[in-house]
């Protein structure tokens, strides 16, 4: 027996959607089976899987209901264990599609080889299964922790992710070839729900993990943080997901550290707003360091960037920026919002009000009315006080 217990596959979001179904599974179960905890006759008379004129609807309710708590906890640990990398690439309205659609597609692909011999199907044997095709073409080369028992010996090991599934794959095989349509388990139910799951992101055109881009997530799964990786590995991961602020964020520092920070500065101009929005340390970091090229951010990202530090507690990292501002872009309307500002960061945070003067008398010399006129001459009268 081959048990998987782990994937070294870290993900970015919560999976709502993989946990939603684990307990919306739990809760029918507990709500359709008996004291012996198997299902009732009457509820796999009146909502199992049977073809027919109803076969829609029978199909989305049957993947809710299990025989007994075995094929209950089998399916969701399968679903726990594979699905949030799968729903973390995909997306969640994505997900929800490739788990229902490969459920479809297992009940039709069972009905149309099994004829009238099929039996009633119930479970969500065939959308986990859909689950495991998505990783298996998502996630090929990711490792897959394992745990194997022949008889008293035991030992655990690695495997990837394509053969791993592969296998289970090939047990559905041989479990038509050798049993058919006996046997209680619906395998060609499995067989079209994997392949459903496996040309589902084939469709969407979906990013795949190259064997370089898995050894280095195992290795983030494994503790390794990503401020001790090198840039190269980064940049790595970065081309995978670039507009990932944790990533950006450790490679600014790498690329800071390995005086490389031109390799950082491509990747911020991938998802600029986003890296100014989630993590405006790094790129104020990484922009002080590219300062020569620091006029290939526009006034009003600048503004926003400085924003964004205020908002965050950086006043030394916000007046930098807008220093940065006044030297990149000296004549644009930005410039005198930033000369503002630079005047009430010195003259309320830093205590100097020989500086506040001078930005607000460089101010005035623009403008010379108007709401920064004016605003400007009020904070000029408290900077002069004694």
């Amino acid at each position: 027996m081959l048990f998987p217990y782990r994937v070294k596959n870290p993900v970015r979001t919560v999976p709502w959607v993989t946990y939603s179904l684990v307990v919306a599974n739990v809760l029918v179960f507990g709500a359709t089976v008996g004291q012996d905890l198997f299902i009732t006759e009457r509820v796999v008379r009146d909502w199992a899987f049977v073809g027919g004129d109803a076969w829609l609807l029978r199909s989305l309710a049957s993947q809710f209901l299990h025989a007994h708590l075995l094929h209950l906890v089998f399916n969701m640990y399968f679903l726990w264990l594979f699905a949030p990398a799968v729903e973390d690439r995909l997306g969640r309205a994505r997900f929800v599609l490739l788990y229902f659609g490969a459920g479809l597609a297992g009940d039709l692909l069972h009905w149309a080889l099994m004829g009238a011999a099929m039996p009633p199907t119930i479970g969500a044997s065939g959308a986990v299964s859909g689950v495991l095709g998505a990783y298996w073409y998502l996630f090929s080369w990711s490792p897959v922790c394992v745990l194997f028992r022949w008889f008293f010996y035991f030992r655990v090991f690695e495997i990837d992710a394509v053969w791993f599934i592969l296998l289970y794959v090939a047990m559905d095989v041989l479990g038509v070839l050798s049993s058919g349509s006996d046997g209680g388990i619906a395998h060609f139910a499995h067989i079209g729900g994997v392949f459903f799951g496996l040309l589902f992101p084939v469709a969407l055109r979906m990013k795949r993990d190259d064997n370089a881009v898995s050894e280095l997530k195992a290795m983030q799964s494994d503790g390794v943080p990503l401020s001790e990786m090198p840039l190269s590995a980064l940049e790595t991961l970065l081309e995978q997901d670039p507009d990932d602020p944790e990533l950006f964020g450790a490679a600014v520092l790498a690329a800071v550290r390995e005086r490389r920070p031109e390799r950082a500065l491509a990747a911020f101009l991938k998802a600029p707003d986003r890296f100014i929005q989630e993590c405006p340390v790094a790129v104020s970091t990484l922009l002080l360091q590219q300062k020569a090229r620091a006029g290939l951010l526009t006034p009003v990202r600048f503004l926003r960037l400085a924003g964004r530090l205020g908002a965050v507690g950086d006043d030394r990292g916000q007046t930098q920026v807008l220093q940065l501002l006044l030297h990149a872009h000296p004549a644009s309307p930005e410039s005198q919002t930033a000369l503002l500002r630079l005047a009430r960061l010195y003259l309320e945070r830093w205590k100097d009000r020989e500086a506040a003067r001078m930005y607000l008398n460089a101010l005035l010399q623009r403008v010379s009315s108007g709401p920064l006129a004016d605003e400007a001459r009020l904070l000029l009268s408290r900077a002069s006080e004694a």
